[in-house]
């Protein structure tokens, strides 16, 4: 079972919920965009893959296109004081899609270095091919229902 609270707005968020009940969250998702939703850093729907990569300071990793969790990543950052959450680390799963996707089908006819991007692999953010690309941010998640569940194992 799921609620979406405030559709069609910009605080437009999917909830999944872990019980029947609905008292324990298994996961947020935010995919509507134009969105409010953002991390301290400002990830966003519609984020870059260029500017995760400025942020972070480093090449970054995601999962190839063309399957089920094709352009999925794990994005993690601190919790900035003040929010209400215990201090730590926001963890993150971003799905990453080409916005330039008929580039992508183009190169994929054309460069055989486009397979690398493709499937159950690791592609990395230096890849030579992605400066041909604009790689965005499509969805932000953050799951709760494996805490949820060793709480009630215990």
């Amino acid at each position: 079972p799921g609620t979406v609270v405030a559709p069609g707005t910009t605080n437009e968020a999917e909830i999944a919920w872990a019980d029947s009940g609905r008292t324990r969250v298994a996961f947020v998702r935010i995919t509507h965009q134009p969105t409010s939703w953002k991390t301290a850093q400002g990830v966003t729907i519609g984020t870059t893959l260029d500017s995760l990569v400025r942020i972070a300071g480093r090449p970054l990793e995601f999962s190839g296109w063309g399957w089920d969790y094709g352009g999925g990543m794990t994005w993690t950052e601190p919790v900035p004081p003040g929010l209400g959450a215990p201090p730590g680390r926001l963890t993150l799963t971003l799905a990453l899609d080409s916005a330039s996707n008929e580039r992508l089908q183009a190169l994929l006819g054309t460069d055989p270095r486009a397979d690398d991007l493709y499937g159950d692999r690791p592609v990395r953010s230096d890849h030579p091919l992605l400066r041909q690309l604009t790689a965005v941010v499509t969805d932000l998640y953050t799951g709760f229902a494996d805490a949820a569940i060793q709480q009630d194992c215990r």
